[in-house]
């Protein structure tokens, strides 16, 4: 949102209500380009004051193909970094869904003592500060930031082009393909098939000061939805190393964890 004077113009940038504006990927003038060679739209920013003196600074969106075809279970390559990441299908006809069986591992590192904030710059932390977990464990994120700071769900988040971070239901819909929400939990953690979640139990962080649930006798994990329950909590899904359930957890948004993502 923005106050009197401020505006911002450019290919594929919309003003949606008084002083709200959105860069839409899907505009029919926009296009994702090639891999080698996206597609790159600048916007402008002008803050103009009352006396008619103004100012202007640009930024560029980088709109890639989308990645929503293919075999699942397969593999999906996010065409921002270059990432392979396995697929499972879960269900089957046309309510079948195809999911990352790993954790999503895209964004700049950055060490938990540091708010992700909404600067542009796509974030994650990883287990235990250190770079080199997250080439197993993905990366971890605050609510905010995997939702590149919008609620609205019809705009592309953090997940790879063509793909989408999960709702509430589509979560639903995977534990019931998995036998449901009593039983899901024990061939979700699962590593053994050859195509499946393979849900990794490697803790969660708590409000960027503390990890838990990352050694001992409890280990676990929970995932973020796409789901909204209040200004400060969404819906979160959590496996645990003694329970085959698969729990519901309406979870402060600072809270950061891992996520899968979804073929749209």
């Amino acid at each position: 949102p923005l106050g009197t004077g401020g505006e911002y113009s450019g290919t594929g940038v919309t003003l949606v209500s008084p002083g709200m504006y959105v860069f839409d990927p899907t505009n029919g003038l926009v296009s994702g380009g090639t891999v080698l060679n996206p597609g790159e739209y600048p916007v402008t920013f002008r803050y103009t004051n009352v006396e008619g003196c103004y100012d202007e600074k640009n930024i560029t969106f980088t709109v890639y193909p989308s990645n929503a075809t293919g075999s699942c279970p397969g593999t999906l390559t996010d065409y921002r970094d270059s990432q392979v990441y396995s697929t499972f299908l879960a269900g089957t006809g046309a309510g079948a869904n195809c999911w990352m069986a790993v954790n999503l591992n895209y964004g700049d590192y950055s060490t938990y003592s540091q708010l992700q904030t909404d600067n542009c710059t796509p974030e994650k932390y990883c287990k235990d500060n250190i770079l080199s977990n997250c080439s197993q464990s993905g990366g971890y994120y605050q609510w905010a930031e995997l939702m590149m700071y919008q609620e609205n769900t019809a705009y592309q988040d953090l997940c790879p082009p063509g793909w989408h971070l999960p709702s509430a239901s589509e979560w639903e819909s995977l534990i019931t393909f998995y036998s449901g929400v009593g039983k899901a939990g024990s061939p979700m953690k699962d590593l053994h098939p050859a195509s499946g979640f393979h849900g990794l139990l490697e803790g969660i962080l708590y409000q960027n000061n503390s990890w838990s649930f990352t050694t001992g006798t409890l280990t676990g994990s929970l995932f973020w939805t796409s789901s909204s329950l209040s200004p400060s909590t969404a819906v979160a899904r959590g496996i645990n190393s003694t329970n085959p359930s698969v729990s519901y957890y309406p979870s402060s948004k600072a809270h950061a964890f891992p996520v899968r993502c979804v073929r749209n």
